[in-house]
């Protein structure tokens, strides 16, 4: 958990200017980090399939970072990333943390 947190306020803040909004876990090795804006996503339009695709591609670059910082922690992990469903910013989006 203190790795994760070092992630959230730590690191987040280095890469984006700002930590992350909301950080839950089951306390069985799931983690879910939400960003409510991300900064790179801020501009990319709703509704485009293709802008869809394009976003999910940039997402993959921050889900490698937080799998490479727990992995130099000693902390393996399968990273995985979503858009949170409000329909009106593709800014929001959630990264799935699981601990192996």
């Amino acid at each position: 958990l203190e790795a994760v947190k070092f992630l959230c306020k730590d690191v987040w803040l280095v890469l984006f200017a700002k930590q992350i909004d909301k950080l839950q876990t089951n306390h069985r090795g799931v983690f879910v980090l939400k960003d409510l804006s991300l900064k790179w996503m801020l501009r990319f339009p709703v509704g485009a399939e293709d802008s869809r695709i394009m976003a999910q591609q940039l997402l993959s670059y921050p889900c490698g970072i937080i799998r490479g910082c727990l992995s130099n922690l000693g902390i393996p992990a399968v990273v995985s990333c979503d858009f949170l469903a409000d329909g009106q910013s593709m800014a929001a989006c959630s990264f799935n943390i699981k601990v192996k």
